[in-house]
């Protein structure tokens, strides 16, 4: 082997290693989960999107079973009111944060809650006969100021849905629900400060949150206001209907217990838990859209060193035609791709999509190509 060949085995190497570090970066497989216990009172703190680095995942707690309510008969089926007290640390400009969501026995999210500037953001899953679930949303501007405590009501019902701040109506929604009429919000899974996918983290303080299978009227959302913001640092009674309320004023420990009753408790892991899918095919509606395809261009251009040097190599040293190297180097091209893919699974800042495999694949392959 000439000095040439050995040289063009190490650029191989590089480009093989250098490829795995930056498709598994940040390279840690079982991040913190960045959700710590307020000092100065009661609440928990989710150090997410706008605080923490690009390459963190931020924070999240769940309810590691689905939810249960301990007055299943008298609830109010299609109904369904949230209260959260909370405090944004910032206002997020790119992309939307999750401030909660509930998720259905097959792990898909039914309705979530999320915070894009100072926009409060509702999204209710659609049941459709399409392939990808659509959702409907609803919100109100204004709602989520940077640094400035807010206590939010959102109730649901027959009537349509409401949203209260600091107990006060400030806007109706007479034709959306956020959950069909003949279901129950008990029996989903209830997720805090993320998306599943840890995709999505919120960054702020959490003082308070309720959960209730029924609606509530104007009168009731202003006394929970009250109850629950009153001065003496005390959890507020248990009001009717709730199936969970979180107080947080434990103060440490890895759970925020349910005061309602039921068994509903929040995990708060010291590793941060996420759900991956593997090999996620595209959206079809965001394929024409700059970020898709930039994120497309920049897999192909990524993997044509790959293919060159690979074919160029075993052409000089194994004295391979060059079809037979060509296809050497597309199924090498695929095999380094899809282990880049199957690990990023294990990765809550990147995600394990099919069109990364084909856009690589494709770029592994011009670059066998371009030494005809």
């Amino acid at each position: 082997m000439t000095y040439f060949d050995k040289v063009l085995a190490s650029v191989c190497l590089v480009i093989f290693i250098g490829l795995l570090f930056i498709g598994l970066w940040p390279l840690d497989f079982s991040p913190a989960n960045e959700v710590w216990w307020l000092k100065d009172g009661n609440g928990l703190h989710f150090h997410g999107n706008g605080i923490a680095p690009r390459s963190s995942a931020g924070g999240i707690s769940f309810t590691p079973n689905p939810l249960a309510s301990p007055h299943q008969d008298l609830a109010e089926k299609g109904a369904v009111s949230i209260e959260i007290w909370l405090r944004p640390a910032v206002e997020p400009k790119s992309g939307r944060s999750r401030i909660l969501s509930f998720s259905d026995d097959t792990k898909k999210e039914t309705l979530f809650i999320d915070q894009w500037k100072s926009y409060l953001l509702i999204f209710t899953r659609v049941l459709d006969c399409g392939v990808q679930k659509r959702y409907r949303e609803i919100g109100v501007s204004k709602a989520l100021i940077r640094g400035k405590s807010q206590f939010v009501t959102i109730t649901s019902g027959k009537n349509g849905t409401a949203i209260y701040l600091e107990g006060k109506l400030v806007k109706r929604f007479p034709k959306a629900r956020l959950i069909p009429a003949s279901k129950s919000i008990s029996g989903q899974t209830l997720l805090t400060g993320n998306s599943a996918d840890a995709k999505h983290s919120w960054a702020g303080d959490l003082f308070g949150l309720a959960v209730y299978d029924s609606s509530l009227s104007e009168t009731q959302a202003l006394h929970h206001f009250q109850q629950w913001t009153k001065s003496d640092n005390s959890p507020p009674p248990i009001q009717e209907g709730a199936i969970a309320l979180y107080a947080f004023n434990e103060r440490s420990g890895t759970w925020a217990h349910n005061s309602s009753g039921a068994s509903n408790s929040l995990s708060i892991p010291h590793r941060l838990q996420f759900e991956k899918k593997i090999l996620v095919p595209p959206d079809v509606s965001q394929m024409t859209k700059t970020s898709f395809i930039k994120d497309a261009i920049i897999n192909v251009v990524g993997f044509i060193p790959f293919g060159f040097f690979l074919t160029l190599w075993l052409i000089r040293t194994r004295q391979w035609n060059q079809r037979y190297a060509y296809i050497v180097a597309i199924i090498l091209g695929v095999l380094v791709s899809l282990t880049i893919e199957l690990l990023q699974i294990y990765l809550p800042t990147r995600d394990s999509s099919l069109m990364d495999l084909f856009c690589n694949t494709f770029g592994a392959g011009i670059g066998a190509i371009i030494n005809s």
